[in-house]
């Protein structure tokens, strides 16, 4: 443990937990946007704060840009 690489399954998970993020994001400033957003976009960083959390503390390496 320690230098491990991502399996597939996590890509996909990751990829798609920060896609989500950023489409929030980019949401959060649309005049039409949700009434919810903010709710959405808090929830949906804390997602993704914890699947990172947890691959780190089993050792495996993931390089946030």
């Amino acid at each position: 443990m320690g230098d491990e690489a991502l399996t597939p399954a996590h890509k996909f998970e990751y990829r798609f937990l920060k896609q989500q993020v950023d489409n929030l994001e980019t949401e959060r400033y649309r005049y039409d946007a949700r009434p919810n957003i903010e709710r959405e976009l808090h929830q949906a960083r804390n997602e993704l704060k914890e699947f990172v959390r947890k691959l780190r503390t089993n050792g495996i390496q993931i390089w946030t840009t």
